[in-house]
């Protein structure tokens, strides 16, 4: 009779661990080996997680930036609008003639 899936993986199993109890040093790099694979993406999961944190407060904040920035543009702009209409087109003809001169 043929032997099953479950019988070949015990015998395998079994002859493994028959091996390994000649080599116990073996034994120990396995176990090291699948440790320090463990602890690998335990790390990088958690680097993973603290460098989406950092990317979205840094986007969080260039979005305050920006906000902040339009809102001075906006005043700017009407600053400009308002000092356009301070100056009559003679002062301002004034103005421009005694730059080309160059004098103040």
């Amino acid at each position: 009779m043929n032997p099953g899936i479950g019988e070949e993986v015990g015998q395998t199993a079994r002859g493994l661990i028959d091996a390994l109890k000649v080599q116990p040093f073996t034994l120990a790099l396995i176990v090291g080996f699948v440790v320090l694979l463990v602890y690998h993406f335990y790390s990088e999961s958690r680097e993973l997680a603290t460098r989406d944190q950092n990317l979205q407060q840094l986007f969080d904040g260039q979005k305050a930036i920006f906000a902040q920035w339009g809102d001075i543009v906006k005043g700017q702009s009407q600053l400009n609008e308002k000092l356009l209409h301070c100056m009559t087109p003679e002062d301002l003809a004034k103005v421009i003639e005694a730059a080309r001169a160059g004098r103040p």
